[in-house]
């Protein structure tokens, strides 16, 4: 009753879940969680992907809902992009150890993490959040040393 049609239903559904994720992502701004912060963050994502499984199912391993992927892909993009504003620190500097031009490393950083996350969904999640999170933080080839 409160939507026009079905497509608004799932437009707010959307913008709802981005915005639920944007505030996971930047949560570690406001809070201090030391070294681990990285860590932190995702553990949290993961944990409220896993707590809204049938959802994120429906939106990223489905694929009934095209535009979501995209955007959720901009969205992560744009938060690499910005992790020195937030912060006022230059977190991305260990990117200049590669000759991969810095954009590239954000693209394939955002398109590595939603799709991992999308064949973690697609299994069941049979690792837990944290688990998950520590292995793609070792396998961040960006990741400061």
């Amino acid at each position: 009753m409160h939507y026009k049609d079905i497509n608004d239903l799932i437009d707010s559904l959307v913008n709802d879940l981005l915005t639920e994720v944007r505030t996971i992502l930047t949560d570690h701004v406001d809070n201090d969680y030391g070294e681990r912060r990285e860590l932190t963050s995702l553990v949290l994502l993961l944990e409220h992907i896993a707590e809204n499984a049938q959802i994120y199912k429906a939106l990223l391993v489905s694929k009934h809902i095209p535009f979501f992927t995209p955007r959720l892909m901009e969205l992560i993009t744009g938060m690499i992009l910005h992790a020195d504003d937030l912060t006022g620190k230059n977190n991305n500097t260990h990117l200049i150890h590669f000759d991969t031009p810095p954009d590239i490393a954000r693209w394939y950083a955002s398109s590595a993490l939603i799709g991992t996350i999308s064949m973690w969904l697609g299994d069941d999640m049979p690792y837990s959040p944290q688990f998950l999170a520590e292995q793609l933080i070792q396998l961040n080839p960006f990741r400061p040393h």
